[in-house]
């Protein structure tokens, strides 16, 4: 997810917008920015050893096992949006 924010600040700075496309490595959940996780999923999550990533958007936890996923990075401006997106 790391590499999502910095492509969004480097997006913000250049105008360019960006399609990524990456696949999973292994198992992991990732949940969206507002998520809130009650220690009972922290708890299981972890004693099944899968990690967590947080993403920058929202949306809810999503299970990654091999999986391809994409993120379209725009400029902040583009959505109607003034000042800085992340």
């Amino acid at each position: 997810m790391f590499t999502d924010i910095s492509l969004a600040q480097w997006v913000d700075e250049t105008g360019v917008f960006v399609l990524r496309i990456y696949e999973w490595t292994g198992i992991a959940v990732s949940v969206g920015i507002h998520q809130r996780l009650d220690q009972l999923v922290k708890d299981t999550i972890s004693d099944s050893n899968i990690p967590i990533v947080r993403r920058p958007t929202g949306g809810r936890g999503i299970l990654h096992d091999g999986d391809i996923t994409y993120s379209v990075i725009c400029p902040h401006s583009a959505l109607g949006g003034e000042g800085e997106g992340i």
